[in-house]
């Protein structure tokens, strides 16, 4: 059963209603991605909220050229990885939460 929310922002509402028709797409269009879509994802994906306002992770994003490996095999030599002409890569980044840690309480 899918909920409805009757939301009053627009913005809000359309996200959420977007969510449930969620579905993973794994044909790549060999027409390379825009540089403003790829600066609005990657902002989005490094503004993402975390616990204590901390961001704990890195957000890379890998082109796949004739000259680099291509990064299946950190994914389990999925085929769909390796097929990918670009990968976003969320990377532990735990050095902020050290230091908010050695902060005086």
């Amino acid at each position: 059963m899918v909920a409805t929310i009757d939301a009053a922002d627009t913005q809000v509402s359309e996200v959420l209603g977007t969510l449930p028709s969620h579905r993973s797409l794994r044909n790549y269009s060999d027409e390379p991605l825009p540089a403003d879509i790829l600066e609005t994802i990657m902002a989005a994906a490094q503004s993402a909220s975390g616990s204590s306002n901390l961001q704990v992770f890195s957000v890379v994003a890998v082109r796949y050229t004739e000259r680099t490996a291509r990064p299946a095999g950190f994914a389990g030599k999925q085929r769909h990885v390796a097929a990918a002409p670009l990968l976003t890569v969320l990377i532990a980044d735990l050095c902020g939460f050290g230091e908010f840690l050695m902060r005086p309480a």
